[in-house]
């Protein structure tokens, strides 16, 4: 399983990078979850930034590509296990294109204020980083 993490940097553009998993303990508050609709390969969405707080796919089935403006690493494959840690909440934004030949299946994460507990949870975050604002869901 990779844990990657795409957030708009002090810049105000969007970077990828690679997260590894603390020892500690932490819990995510979270708004909502949704089961996405199977998608086919090919589906894509142009640059779009996150709503709210930021959130989570988890990718279940076939392949999820997501693409950033910035940084020496623009794109990366997500396959089934893997997770997007999304705090790109202005900026540029990400793409987002289905790869491979099977049906897209994730589910998301809308969080609720996560920038405490993601720090604890996920070490990797760059030092750039502009947290997500608290705003009222």
């Amino acid at each position: 399983m990779t844990v990657y993490g795409i957030y708009t940097a002090k810049d105000q553009h969007t970077y990828l990078c690679e997260l590894e998993r603390t020892e500690e303990n932490a819990f995510l508050p979270v708004f909502q979850v949704t089961l996405a609709e199977p998608r086919p390969p090919g589906s894509r969405q142009d640059f779009h930034v996150s709503r709210w707080w930021g959130g989570m796919q988890v990718v279940l089935a076939g392949e999820l590509e997501i693409g950033v403006s910035a940084g020496s690493h623009k794109t990366a494959v997500g396959k089934a296990g893997d997770v997007f840690i999304f705090l790109d909440t202005h900026g540029d934004g990400h793409t987002a294109a289905r790869k491979g030949q099977d049906l897209f299946r994730g589910v998301s994460f809308r969080f609720q204020d996560p920038w405490p507990h993601l720090v604890k949870a996920y070490r990797g975050w760059p030092s750039d980083i502009v947290p997500p604002e608290s705003v009222s869901a």
